[in-house]
């Protein structure tokens, strides 16, 4: 019997350059890990993204059809027609949304159930209610959980995640599903002997949700206190303006001999980094997930995390990392040298994370998501 054709929808997606796959952020991971899974176990398979300019290429042999999404504010418009478009000539079975905005997903879901076609939305991220404009919490109350609710199931990556489109978008709970991001690629060989004072931040460069100030603060106590420990800031700034706001603030707490900016990692910079440093710092506000995390666990990272929601479910109230109070830079302070200090700790937890980190596999994590959208494939 032939197997369900899948087109997978993808509020954005990785691109191949120079020689390898970039991953801005955790939404094109998951979105490309789902794709390749579903690609090896035989799935006819169509990807449909959207990007700054329209073509057909292929990711890693993935086919992919980026549409142009002209404006932010019209970008469930852009989906529903991209997807309807992509639904007539592909004809899939199932439609399959990844995507960190519910507004991208509205459109592509409406768009697959006048077609007749069965949904299933992947919410990587969900933006918090305080932030919200007034408007677009009527829009949410009147129109976008009504859509949402067309979907046969909605995915979410943490119970927090869950909750909340629960409470805020009054999503049915009998549709929901917690299935974690999965993570395609593991290290052959983990690495537990560590060299001593290389602490490693890896994402966006984004002040107010990824809590740089915050780490840039602590640092300047741990540089009194362990005066050759050094920090390398893997990742990019959305915006010039926020590389400039982060470069003055070291110049301000004198740590220019201390943070270095490493730029956006590729996958074999990004490996040499987790190989070479002490600890991994994630001094997040807020995450929905935390791919970079279950990352460094993988390699047999410690890691310093926030005490925030997403990252006590990975870490199972901080069995397998040290937790800190979010936006306090003296606890994290406290935290790092207390870590760098401790080498039982440090040998403790780097052996602790790599079995952790298993439980976010392709190979645990797909056969969920197939047995939840009724699709049985064994995993290749």
């Amino acid at each position: 019997m032939a197997l369900p054709r899948i087109l997978l929808v993808a509020q954005w997606f990785p691109e191949e350059k120079n020689g390898g796959i970039r991953f801005p952020g955790g939404t094109e991971r998951a979105a490309f890990t789902f794709a390749k899974a579903f690609q090896q176990n035989g799935y006819p398979l169509q990807v449909l993204a959207a990007a700054d300019s329209a073509r057909t290429h292929s990711v890693d042999h993935l086919p992919v059809r980026e549409f142009r999404q002209k404006s932010f504010f019209l970008r469930d418009y852009y989906s529903f027609r991209e997807t309807r478009h992509a639904i007539d000539s592909f004809s899939p079975d199932v439609v399959l949304i990844v995507g960190c905005g519910y507004h991208f997903a509205a459109g592509a879901i409406l768009a697959a159930r006048l077609s007749g076609k069965k949904a299933y939305y992947y919410c990587a991220l969900h933006s918090r209610e305080s932030e919200k404009m007034p408007l677009l919490r009527l829009l949410d109350e009147t129109v976008f959980s009504r859509v949402l609710n067309l979907c046969e199931k909605i995915f979410a990556p943490t119970p927090e995640t869950g909750e909340a489109l629960v409470s805020e978008m009054k999503i049915d709970s009998a549709r929901l599903s917690l299935i974690p991001a999965p993570l395609h690629e593991f290290p052959a060989h983990p690495v537990h002997e560590r060299p001593s004072e290389r602490l490693l931040f890896v994402g966006r460069l984004e002040p107010r949700q990824k809590g740089i100030l915050t780490l840039l603060d602590s640092m300047a106590i741990v540089h009194r206190r362990m005066p050759d420990t050094v920090l390398f800031l893997g990742g990019f700034a959305d915006r010039p303006e926020i590389l400039v706001q982060l470069r003055s603030r070291v110049l301000e707490l004198g740590l220019q001999s201390v943070v270095r900016f490493e730029g956006y990692l590729d996958s074999v910079q990004l490996e040499a980094h987790l190989r070479s440093c002490t600890a991994l710092v994630i001094p997040s506000n807020y995450e929905s997930f935390g791919y970079v995390l279950v990352q460094a666990l993988s390699f047999g990272v410690p890691v310093i995390a926030s005490d925030i929601p997403s990252f006590r479910s990975l870490t199972e109230n901080g069995s397998f990392a040290l937790l800190f109070r979010k936006g306090d830079a003296a606890d994290l302070a406290e935290k790092i040298t207390f870590l760098l200090e401790d080498p039982a700790l440090l040998r403790r937890l780097s052996e602790s994370g790599p079995p952790r980190a298993q439980d976010f596999s392709v190979e645990s994590v797909f056969p969920r998501l197939c047995a939840e959208m009724n699709l049985s494939s064994p995993l290749k």
